[in-house]
């Protein structure tokens, strides 16, 4: 999750059981919740690198200020509280939920430990709450379906698409590690202007890709300097830069399910949250179904429900984190090396 100013908004949305468990900490990737606050490598979330995200910036630091405008009371368990082990979480859960009606319960967390404490607390309340959180959070809740030791097998045999819309600076060095003979760049002035035509080019170089190397990454930049030249083209055609963003995503995501949908569906690899959810609408997918299995901490692996990509498997990367070699190993996962 991210910690948008729509947490109020999540939270009408997902309570429709009695309480919503939020632990977005993940101390693998240096985010830790503390006191309520939410800190990224030491600094607060909105003083950090993710909080000069162009597109989506973290409006609070405070959970518990962020799910403020929620219909429903707020609850926080700090980290003395979580510290104390399971039984002393699960307590605080029981008390919280004592409550008339639905409530939101925020949870410190500063070490992985916490989280083990957490998800067994939670899995104390199956079917009476609901837990949102990041990948860290989510290696320590079991997914139904799933069995424990048994490795999570991808086809192998279907093509793959890696999608990069994210502009932070890990994203851009990761597509960077991805050799030129995988990648192709979308046009950034021709999608300010025309997203349409932008989005068949890149799917038809991107597929050209396909049929030479059994893949391909398509990405909106590579290096900061994209980003420029895409507000410099939207300042040219008097286009603010709300929508020079919107029109990139769009024709990266419209370029890639084409991609998709050529031939026998890809699997995915999609970095970036917004990016993600721009090409599994494109695709018409409902839902993601959990493997229970990652690539690496925080880059999940899991099954697209619905539409035309229907059972293929799927890698998620949030843009902000993530090491050098993320996106080569994801690609890799699904059964595309990068040979150079």
């Amino acid at each position: 999750m991210s910690l948008t100013g729509r947490g109020g908004e999540y939270a009408n949305v997902s309570l429709r059981r009695p309480a919503v468990v939020v632990a977005p900490a993940f101390p693998d990737n240096g985010r830790v919740t503390a006191c309520g606050h939410h800190l990224v490598d030491g600094q607060l979330v909105t003083e950090s690198p993710p909080g000069a995200d162009e597109e989506r910036p973290p409006t609070h630091d405070s959970l518990p200020a962020l799910f403020a405008a929620s219909d429903h009371p707020v609850e926080r368990i700090g980290v003395q509280t979580v510290a104390r082990g399971e039984a002393a979480v699960r307590e605080s859960f029981e008390s919280s939920c004592s409550t008339d009606g639905p409530v939101v319960v925020t949870c410190d967390a500063v070490t992985d430990r916490h989280l083990t404490t957490l998800a067994a607390a939670a899995d104390d309340f199956s079917g009476r709450c609901l837990s949102v959180g990041s990948g860290g959070l989510a290696r320590h809740i079991a997914v139904p379906g799933t069995s424990s030791g048994t490795r999570f097998t991808a086809d192998e045999s279907r093509t793959v698409v890696g999608v990069s819309g994210s502009v932070a600076p890990e994203t851009l060095e990761q597509v960077g590690a991805v050799s030129e003979e995988l990648r192709q760049h979308l046009c950034l002035e021709t999608a300010v202007t025309d997203p349409t035509a932008a989005g068949g080019d890149l799917s038809s170089r991107g597929s050209g890709v396909v049929d030479r190397r059994g893949g391909v990454h398509l990405h909106g930049a590579d290096a900061r300097s994209d980003v420029d030249r895409a507000m410099t083209a939207g300042e040219r055609a008097g286009v603010d830069g709300p929508t020079v963003r919107r029109r990139v995503t769009n024709a990266l995501a419209a370029g890639a399910a084409e991609v998709v949908r050529s031939g026998r569906v890809s699997n995915l690899v999609l970095a970036g949250g917004s990016t993600a959810r721009a090409v599994l609408d494109e695709l018409d997918a409902t839902a993601l179904r959990m493997a229970g299995e990652a690539v690496a901490p925080g880059i999940p692996l899991s099954t697209v429900e619905g539409g035309v990509a229907d059972g293929v498997t799927a890698v998620t990367k949030a843009g902000g984190f993530g090491a050098e070699q993320a996106i080569i190993k994801s690609l890799a996962r699904l059964g595309l090396p990068d040979e150079r």
